[in-house]
């Protein structure tokens, strides 16, 4: 029988020009929204984005890697007055009337406007960084794992229609308030590109939560405990088979390999029902990996070797695509906090490496480096 591989998804990333406009215009309007007092939105690793890499052929399957942070951006923000033009009539506001609002709140404010579906507009607010990373860095695998989870998060936390487009009208909106000096048309194509190709990887993922929820809390509720547990030692004995390398950086028993895909049935269900508390502790559970010295390139080959022996034991396809689909998800997220986390202090603590210690650290200011120890 074929393996079951990561299922391709078509994503046409803006070209690198118009990315890198979008990655500068971002640090700016962060540093200005900042300067205002405000916070502009940042994902769960408070990270900014950075200017993009060249574009690379995509890969043929799902890859977990996450984009590094940037430094901080330098950029001060003027303290005049910041003027905005209306989303739906183009009248212009004073600078008094804006000159408190950061991001957020301006896309909140021009939400309002247009009679958006506020909800909505609030949740891909909480998560708009963690999806404008990788579409600024070409990141095909970071891209689909971040609109899977806005997809599910979508699927059970907001009711009525999912106009992607008025979050765009606000974005532009906003995004043009607090740029007012060089905003231009060449600005505005590189937003509407750059969203454009997330909004159209997000509506492939939008109709996957409802398509699978219920196929795959019947599976998982079907299956007894002699079962789970046949299927998890499996998965790991299909894992060390063709991936030789696996097998050294476990050394539980069979039993206890078990209990792991059988808790992540159980995440699979959960990541429908309580997404947004699923990828907090996902997001933690990745962070708990760095202390194993868990490597992040080793999720995708596990999420496969499971989805091949649930193949064995269910001929449902529903089932198959919908199970591949969580266990993505899960992997994906563990992933991407795993290689987010691992900084190289972090990294040599965990090895007991002096030597990487000391290098890591002569790359820190001093007046940093108890601070970055701390942090790891």
């Amino acid at each position: 029988m074929m393996d079951y591989d990561v299922p391709l998804s078509s994503v046409h990333f803006p070209e690198e020009n118009d990315r890198k406009v979008v990655a500068e215009d971002w640090k700016q309007i962060a540093a200005r929204s900042k300067a205002l007092g405000k916070r502009a939105p940042t994902d769960t690793h408070g990270s900014q984005v950075p200017t993009p890499a060249k574009q690379v052929a995509p890969s043929k399957s799902k890859s977990f890697s996450l984009w590094r942070s940037a430094k901080d951006s330098k950029t001060s923000a003027a303290s005049a007055q910041i003027s905005a033009e209306k989303v739906d009539g183009g009248e212009k506001q004073s600078g008094e009337a804006l000159g408190g609002m950061g991001f957020s709140e301006l896309v909140t404010m021009n939400a309002g406007i247009i009679n958006a579906n506020l909800p909505l507009i609030k949740i891909l607010l909480q998560l708009f960084e963690t999806l404008l990373a990788p579409a600024v860095n070409g990141d095909e695998g970071s891209l689909d794992c971040a609109c899977d989870v806005a997809a599910l998060r979508i699927f059970r936390e907001i009711s009525g229609p999912i106009l992607l487009k008025d979050f765009q009208t606000c974005l532009l909106a906003s995004a043009r308030a607090l740029l007012p000096d060089g905003w231009d048309s060449k600005h505005e194509s590189a937003w509407i590109a750059v969203w454009t190709c997330i909004a159209d990887r997000l509506e492939q993922s939008l109709p996957l939560p409802g398509k699978y929820a219920k196929p795959v809390q019947s599976f998982v509720s079907g299956l007894s405990t002699e079962q789970r547990q046949k299927l998890g030692k499996r998965s790991f004995e299909r894992l060390f088979r063709e991936h030789e390398q696996v097998s050294h950086h476990f050394n539980q028993s069979w039993m206890r390999l078990a209990f792991i895909v059988s808790k992540t049935l159980d995440m699979t269900v959960r990541l429908f029902h309580e997404p947004a508390q699923m990828y907090d502790e996902l997001t933690q559970l990745g962070l708990k990996h760095i202390m194993y010295q868990a490597d992040s390139q080793f999720f995708q080959p596990w999420v496969a070797a499971v989805v091949a022996e649930i193949q064995l034991i269910c001929h449902d396809e529903k089932v198959h695509d919908g199970m591949n689909f969580a266990l993505c998800v899960v992997g994906g997220v563990i992933g991407q906090a795993l290689e987010a986390g691992a900084t190289p202090i972090l990294k040599a603590i965990v090895t007991d490496d002096v030597k990487a210690l000391k290098k890591a650290l002569a790359q820190t200011p001093r007046s940093q480096r108890a601070e970055a120890v701390l942090r790891g």
